[in-house]
């Protein structure tokens, strides 16, 4: 049985389902203006102008299976038509992209619905042009009212992308078939059926946002502008990179002899010093760079980075999960503080009467790596109290019993090491993040691969694998396969199982907390933020964590657990006793903020 008839077998109502709607980038919800429902099996069409519409429809909200083309845009206007989310939905846009993505950097529009349209053959009269699509997107959004004939207009625009997208049902379930690793229809569909929920779910995070601490937040806009220029010539004091506000280049490079730097520094195809932002978050470590890489984000923002407030003063952003070939989530840099500078992070403020808490899992991709290799060495390491203390030991490097105490520097080494090896760093970059000569470099990581020699050789034979079976999958069918005739980055392959089991991780423990009535504002890259009232928080957080433990068991069958920061006021951020921590970062800038305040209240 095929599963596309699988699915006909199962499902007694198979309809597809388009919605049209309102929404800002400005952090606000969505204004929805329309829904049309075709019944794949009788061809019946059902337009619904109202919610009330929708509950009259003439099947089982819970029963049928919903065929959309980006299950979050679908459940956003579900809910914000307080239309309860169904049980079974099939989200062809992710179904697509995990039948065709190959790491290849695509086009805008590659994986979207016109475009999978034309891959799949689908009659031409099916396809309505980009002109007319963004001529009814135009007048939709652009609009609060409609003539009658604008509205029937706008129906029809509806069931056209809803017919195409049932259409579209067929030849992706056969391709799925065809392309992917070989299972039962049973755990394909349970798995198609958890991408959408998931999708489903960034419609709720959205809905409830992040709050803010409303306060700073309006002395950040109203005095920024003004104080950012104090803030500039204050570190420019310390690096000499600026000259009226502008960086140059030839000060850099002063700096980089200052700092002597100039001897590993990369460069440029044109031969210059690189500046690059991966270049300074390769010498983070070095305190000037440090201050230099945050001073050169801070000098290109005009505005606070990190957050979309809406007009009830909550911010919004898609997470925009899938949205990387390893199904890891995709956020806004500048519309989200969690994918922002650190420092943007102290003003996150839970409303009166709850509490946030950022649950993160430790070391969850060390953790990985041991599991799903089964490297006893590295599974004794990530089940230390310290991975990389515990490493330099196993690589008879340390002695039996040293802390990061007792050797720092080396255990600080050891960190750097570790998350560079395996994730297939050569020397010389880890020489940059070191410090160190490449000689040094090199000895760490000759140390660290034979620690931990049964994880390298199970990475190597996973890029065998993936060329040779054409596609890598993970353990709820995430794909990843071999472009047609593409140079691949090896490098990037290697760390796919790990980034992609990662990403199926965190989106099982947000999707499972979601269903135990967690409130989640907002996921990390190995964490979640869940909001909880006040009363009774330490018992409920507790429960967060062990469903976030349990979804690491789910997936590689081993627990990995959980750090907790409370939030019951601001998000503090770190401070250090060189002052170079996010939170340091924070006071600085608000000490200029202060200053531009009271001048203006004495002038």
């Amino acid at each position: 049985m095929t599963l596309h008839e699988y699915v006909y077998d199962n499902f007694e109502h198979i309809i597809s389902v388009d919605s049209e709607f309102r929404s800002s980038d400005d952090g606000d919800k969505t204004e929805v203006v329309c829904f049309v429902y075709k019944n794949l099996k009788t061809q019946e069409r059902f337009n619904c102008c109202s919610p009330e519409d929708i509950l009259n429809l003439p099947w089982s909200h819970d029963e049928a299976l919903y065929i959309v083309f980006n299950a979050t845009a679908e459940a956003d206007a579900w809910i914000n038509w307080n239309i309860p989310l169904p049980l079974f939905v099939i989200d062809l846009y992710l179904e697509n992209k995990n039948l065709i993505q190959d790491g290849i950097k695509r086009g805008k529009g590659f994986f979207g619905q016109l475009a999978a349209g034309h891959r799949f053959n689908i009659d031409s009269k099916y396809l309505m042009s980009q002109e007319t699509k963004d001529y009814w997107r135009g007048l939709i959004v652009d609009n609060n009212n409609y003539t009658d004939d604008e509205m029937i207009g706008i129906l029809d625009y509806c069931y056209d992308d809803t017919v195409l997208c049932g259409l579209l049902l067929e030849p992706i379930l056969k391709h799925i078939d065809i392309r992917l690793q070989p299972t039962d229809n049973e755990r394909r569909l349970n798995q198609i059926l958890f991408r959408a929920k998931a999708k489903m779910y960034e419609a709720k995070m959205y809905n409830w946002g992040i709050h803010v601490d409303a306060e700073k937040f309006d002395l950040f806009e109203k005095y920024w502008f003004r104080a950012k220029k104090r803030y500039i010539e204050a570190a420019n004091k310390k690096l000499n990179v600026f000259e009226d506000g502008v960086f140059k280049y030839e000060k850099f490079v002063q700096l980089l002899e200052r700092n002597d730097l100039i001897r590993n520094w990369p460069h440029t195809k044109t031969g210059r010093f690189s500046s690059g932002k991966e270049t300074l978050q390769n010498y983070k470590a070095v305190k000037d760079i440090q201050l230099l890489r945050e001073t050169l984000r801070i000098n290109g923002a005009d505005k606070l980075l990190g957050y979309n407030r809406g007009k009830d003063g909550v911010s919004r952003e898609k997470l925009n999960w899938f949205g990387a070939i390893t199904g890891r989530a995709t956020p806004s840099t500048s519309k989200y503080p969690f994918n922002s500078p650190r420092w943007t992070r102290e003003f996150i403020k839970p409303p009166k009467n709850y509490v946030y808490a950022y649950v993160d899992y430790k070391a969850q991709e060390p953790n990985i790596m041991a599991r799903l290799s089964n490297d006893l060495l590295f599974i004794k390491a990530v089940e230390s109290e310290d991975i990389y203390c515990s490493t330099a030991i196993l690589s008879g490097t340390l002695p039996k019993g040293a802390t990061k105490k007792t050797h720092p520097e080396v255990r600080g080494s050891f960190k750097t090491g570790v998350l560079a090896t395996t994730y297939s760093a050569g020397a010389p970059l880890l020489m940059q993040q070191l410090q160190s000569t490449l000689r040094e470099a090199e000895l760490i990581q000759k140390s660290i691969k034979k620690t931990f020699a049964t994880y390298f050789k199970w990475n190597k034979e996973r890029i065998y694998k993936y060329f040779t079976q054409k596609r890598l999958q993970t353990i709820f069918g995430w794909t990843r396969h071999v472009p047609v005739g593409e140079h691949v980055n090896q490098r990037s392959v290697s760390n796919f199982p790990i980034q992609a089991t990662a990403g199926e991780m965190t989106r099982l423990a947000y999707v499972n907390l979601i269903d135990a009535g967690f409130i989640v504002a907002g996921t990390v890259h190995d964490a979640v933020m869940i909001m909880v009232p006040l009363e009774g928080h330490q018992e409920r957080i507790k429960e967060a964590e062990a469903i976030m433990v349990e979804a690491s068991i789910s997936v590689i069958g081993s627990p990995i657990y959980t750090d907790v920061d409370l939030i019951t006021d601001t998000f503090k951020q770190e401070r250090n006793a060189n002052g170079t921590g996010a939170g340091d970062i924070y006071d600085e800038i608000f000490k200029y903020i202060d200053e531009v305040k009271n001048d203006d209240e004495k002038s």
